[in-house]
């Protein structure tokens, strides 16, 4: 052995476990419950969180398929044998979701429009001050004869068979 070791040892101090103490250097006991608490709050949460995650995304595929078989429904034009081709519609989404989305709390709108090209289009107006938005007493062209200016010039409604149908 060399002598900085021969030197270290004979300084060391002896360690002994005197009755009633809880924990000496080199007792490890405990360790793992310490480590455990700082891991198990990041695990837990990586956890739930993919929980969480799956959750939305199967939520989110349930949807599309209940919208898929209500614009289905809707392009037959078939006249529901209770209620209005509106609440049919709600009616298969709220059955395809399986109770996970609640309809009472959702809002589906249904708009129909005359072309392809007017989806998601408003009502063209004279824009007076130029901020690029309509402001009461603007002059616009009210395509739907409802005497408001609308952003979206789709009519509610369910639509008949072949007509362009937007789900929302």
């Amino acid at each position: 052995m060399s002598l900085i070791g021969r030197l270290l040892l004979r300084w060391r101090r002896p360690v002994f476990r005197r009755p009633g103490r809880a924990w000496a250097p080199g007792d490890e006991r405990g360790s793992t419950l310490i480590e455990f608490a700082f891991a198990a709050p990041l695990v837990v949460l990586m956890i739930v969180g993919t929980i969480e995650f799956g959750m939305i995304m199967f939520v989110s595929t349930l949807m599309e398929s209940a919208l898929r078989d209500a614009a289905r429904f809707g392009i037959t034009g078939q006249e529901p044998a209770e209620g209005t081709r509106l609440e049919q519609i709600v009616a298969i989404i709220e059955h395809r979701t399986i109770g996970l989305v609640d309809m009472a709390d959702a809002k589906v709108e249904v708009l129909v429009y005359p072309t392809f090209g007017d989806v998601g289009r408003g009502e063209e107006f004279v824009d007076g001050n130029g901020n690029g938005a309509y402001d009461a007493g603007e002059t616009f062209t009210d395509e739907n004869a409802n005497g408001a200016h609308d952003n979206d010039v789709g009519e509610a409604g369910a639509g008949e068979a072949g007509a362009i149908v937007a789900y929302r």
